[in-house]
């Protein structure tokens, strides 16, 4: 034996050859009469799912978006190819949403926030989901108690007052009153 380590007998395949010339999984593949393709969780596999642009499509949402809008790999290789959805619907899914979701809600509402109409945050985030927390309290959603899509100001306003109906109407009188008194 030389000790030399053979390769894969696929060409596009680097890994090391186990049966009859193929690594374990190419090797399966040819033994169900399957043509030989890229292994899932491979680079190949990533690369074969990208488009000409080089975007990749969202398993969740279906957009096509660039590699950066995906999370690295949990292996330390740092590579975005290791995750099928994208980040807005990794975040999304404690509300029961996809980005789709998100934006078509957004759409409806005239593409800003459902109270105050603002369209971008200061912080640069996206607007906040806003759900009836007496349906779910513990910070998620799920997805049939979304009342809509709202600024991060709106969101506190909504907070603090305890979605309180009565609290709120108490306030706008309030305003309404200091309107016509000024003590100065």
């Amino acid at each position: 034996m030389s000790g030399e380590v053979t390769k894969c007998a696929w060409p596009p395949c680097k890994t090391k050859a186990v049966h009859v010339g193929y690594c374990g999984a190419h090797y399966a593949q040819k033994r169900r009469g399957e043509e030989l393709r890229p292994v899932r969780g491979s680079a190949l596999y990533h690369q074969a799912k990208l488009n000409e642009k080089g975007e990749k499509e969202c398993s969740k949402c279906g957009y096509w978006l660039p590699l950066s809008e995906f999370y690295a790999r949990k292996d330390g290789s740092g590579k975005p190819l290791g995750r099928a959805h994208c980040n807005r619907c990794n975040i999304l899914r404690r509300m029961s949403m996809t980005a789709l979701d998100y934006d078509e809600i957004l759409a409806l509402q005239g593409g800003g926030c459902a109270i105050c109409g603002v369209t971008e945050q200061a912080s640069g985030r996206q607007l906040a989901v806003d759900h009836d927390h007496s349906c779910c309290p513990r910070g998620g959603s799920c997805g049939y108690c979304v009342r809509g899509i709202i600024c991060d100001s709106c969101n506190v306003m909504l907070g603090r007052a305890r979605d309180s109906i009565p609290t709120l109407m108490a306030a706008v009188s309030y305003l309404e009153r200091s309107q016509e008194l000024r003590f100065n």
